[in-house]
């Protein structure tokens, strides 16, 4: 899985991303992490972007999947897979699997999904090498509410080669605020894993969601909450006090434990962060300096800053005048 000794961040980056660059990445010897100047950063080869809404469902079938890159439908299947990875020299790929399934799905297509996961594995495992990083299978959370039964033959069935795989990415988790729907499901497919395998969950979560699921026992993440932030004009404040700040702005409770009671007519609730949304008019002073938000904020601070901005300034009107 990841290099040892290696303090870099996983990098995650989806098959979606770079098929379009397959033939010169089969060209380059050294692996995708060069390839993108990463060197020291293990990669994550996903399937899919959790951030892309072109997704269609109906195009999945027992040869692949299909996967929607900007310029289209891409049909992969597992030879494709084997090859891209051995290419990438990833830390951890992702198995194929048949994602076009919900709660609401019939028994049948359920089915279909969970034989397609076992025939995937058995089709991928031959071919795998070093090169093409540890194997993370994916497990859906939607078998489990449709046919528990066969959902629980088809983890068996997976089981079976666990000496061959490093984690599972869990998806069908589903939220409603801050309060898992699944949670008996989850609870049930996380009693059957083995404890020495990563569990990875993809997808848009909010903090609180993801500290949820930590307490469940998922392991790591993906930053597409952060990335949708950074879309939407948002920002993650943590204070260094719960009551440091004055203004009522639209914040997300963390789960706490000295989280207290409080009268309706607080401005804002005791939290230990605050998602904030930039673009409200109430921020437009304190784009270069969040602290502004506070009480107790250094004025100093902020007189340095205009300083260096009018030096700055100063600076290019002597340069204009040189010229």
């Amino acid at each position: 899985m990841a290099r040892s000794g290696s303090s870099s961040p996983v990098i995650q980056i989806s098959t979606e991303c770079i098929i379009q660059i397959a033939d010169a990445l089969k060209s380059y010897p050294y692996g995708l992490s060069k390839f993108v100047g990463l060197p020291s950063s293990p990669i994550f080869l996903t399937l899919q972007n959790p951030l892309n809404k072109t997704t269609r469902s109906g195009f999945n079938d027992k040869i692949g999947i299909a996967l929607w890159p900007r310029e289209g439908k891409k049909v992969f299947d597992t030879k494709s897979l084997s090859q891209l990875a051995y290419n990438c020299q990833p830390a951890m790929t992702q198995l194929l699997h048949d994602y076009d399934v919900n709660p609401t799905s019939s028994k049948k297509r359920v089915k279909k999904s969970c034989t397609r996961t076992i025939q995937y594995l058995q089709e991928y495992l031959p071919s795998k090498s070093d090169k093409n990083g540890g194997l993370f299978v994916t497990l859906d959370l939607s078998w489990f509410v449709v046919d528990s039964i066969e959902a629980n033959k088809t983890v068996d069935a997976v089981l079976e080669s666990k000496g061959c795989i490093d984690g599972f990415v869990l998806t069908g988790i589903t939220f409603e605020s801050n309060d898992l729907q699944n949670a008996d499901q989850l609870d049930e497919l996380l009693m059957k894993l083995p404890v020495d395998k990563v569990k990875f969950v993809a997808g848009v979560f909010t903090l609180s969601q993801i500290l949820v699921l930590v307490t469940k026992g998922i392991d790591f993440f993906d930053s597409s909450n952060v990335t949708q932030m950074a879309d939407l004009g948002q920002a993650f404040y943590l204070p260094k006090q719960s009551d440091v700040l004055s203004i009522d702005i639209p914040n997300e409770d963390l789960p706490s434990r000295s989280e207290k009671e409080e009268d309706k007519n607080t401005k804002l609730k005791e939290t230990n962060s605050t998602v904030i949304d930039l673009k409200d008019k109430r921020y437009v002073f304190a784009i270069f300096a969040p602290s502004l938000l506070c009480k107790r904020f250094n004025i100093r601070l902020i007189y340095w800053r205009i300083a260096l901005v009018l030096i700055g300034y100063g600076i290019w009107f002597l340069n204009q005048l040189k010229k």
